[in-house]
Order: C-alpha cells, then structure tokens, then sequence
C-alpha cells in the first residue's frame, strides 16, 4: 500500500484503537492486544521496522490480488515482461464477424537483471523440487515452479471461531519453457501446500493432460498450447433473449 493508503486506513481505524480498552470484549483485553492498540492510536499511520519484516513475507499491510500475482509469475516465466492482464482476445458479433481484436499490451520490465530472474526461477523450481510445494507435486510429470503461501489472519469469525489461515500458491509451467501461470488463493483455507497447491496441480492435470503419471497430449484442454487463433462462430448462431 502506498503513503494515502496508509493515511485512510489510519483515519478509518484510529478510534477503534485509542477507545479499544472500553470497546473491545473482556477476552480481548489481552496485554498484547491493549499494547498494540495503544501503539496503533498513537502512531499507526507511520510504516515502523515491524512493517518492513511483514512486508518482506506478504503479511501486515500488504495488498495484491491473485490476478495481479499471475502478472507478477508470468513476467519471472517470461524473462521480465509485464503484461497487462485481458479476459478476451477479441469481440465477435453474433453474425461470427469479428468487431475487434484485444491486442495484447506491453506494461513494461521487472527492474531487475538476468542473472535475478534466472535466480528467482531456479528457486521457484526447487520450492516444488524440494521444499514446501514437493509433497503436492510428488510425482506430477510435468516440471511446475512455484511458491505456497500461507498468510495468517487476525480476528474471529461470526460464531467466534477464531480465523483460519489464507492458502495460496503462485506457479507457472513448464519450468523450462512456461506456457502458463496460475494462482489460487483460497480465503481460510489453511496452509497453502495442502490446499492451493493441491487445486493448482488439478488445473494443471486439465491444462496438460495429465494421466496418472505421463502426459497425454490428446486429453490437454488447449493440445497445442493456448489459443492464438480466434474461434469461429456459425452465421446461423442466435442470440439467446430473456
């Protein structure tokens, strides 16, 4: 989040803090949470040395959606370029003529050298080779590089439960030569290689026509990698009204 954000959230929260000790239920009224509203009351719209540590992991203020975190992955695939994200290719009239095309949109590079992104690949690789993504990936014959996430979140539910763990894995695949990028994040999911990683492996089944242990090209949703060629739609086509 940048400096306004920080502001409004400041502003927006700074009463619940410095009335906490009056507002907040008797099983609340720890000494670490009274001493963290105090601290917030007093100064939280400045970014402190904590901060700077939760940022580094994801957690505490950091923002992003899964969306945003696919570009961020596809551009590590890519060598360094940021693409704008699109959800059509084109737009085709019911008469199959097509209107316009979606032209794809150079954002522009990650600020980083070669040797950085080759680094962060090889580390994304080894994540799913040998660390906390392995056991989801166990004998996948397909190389995928990615990282699990699971970030912690504060607070009860509604039947006071208190609240689970966000899930997340971030990825693209192949290795090698990536095709794809794909993210999931599943609110109180808990940790992110038992859940997210296992849904991502799933996608990937679909996207490559994953059979057990081997490959079957023949059963991959897109068998020649995705679609670069707009589809056809029949003149005889009607458009379906309520």
């Amino acid at each position: 989040p940048d400096r306004d954000w920080k502001n409004n959230w400041y502003k927006q929260n700074k009463n619940y803090f410095c009335n906490y000790q009056t507002r907040a239920a008797k099983n609340e009224l720890t000494p670490f949470l009274v001493a963290l509203a105090k601290e917030n009351c007093v100064d939280g719209d400045k970014i402190r040395g904590g901060d700077a540590v939760n940022f580094s992991i994801g957690q505490g203020d950091t923002i992003i959606t899964p969306l945003k975190l696919t570009q961020m992955y596809a551009a590590i695939a890519n060598g360094g370029t940021i693409w704008q994200p699109t959800v059509g290719q084109a737009i085709v009239g019911s008469d199959g003529k097509v209107i316009r095309e979606i032209a794809p949109t150079i954002l522009g590079k990650i600020a980083a050298s070669k040797s950085t992104i080759s680094f962060l690949r090889d580390a994304l690789r080894q994540v799913v080779i040998s660390g906390t993504g392995a056991g989801s990936f166990s004998g996948f014959p397909v190389p995928v590089s990615g990282k699990t996430g699971t970030a912690e979140v504060f607070g009860l539910n509604t039947n006071g439960t208190k609240k689970d763990n966000t899930s997340w894995f971030a990825s693209f695949a192949p290795s090698d030569k990536p095709r794809y990028a794909v993210v999931m994040m599943v609110s109180q999911g808990g940790f992110g290689a038992s859940t997210s990683a296992v849904g991502v492996r799933k996608i990937y089944q679909t996207l490559f026509g994953v059979d057990g242990s081997k490959v079957d090209p023949a059963k991959a949703i897109f068998p020649s990698g995705p679609p670069k060629i707009i589809p056809k739609i029949s003149p005889t086509t009607k458009v379906k009204t309520s």
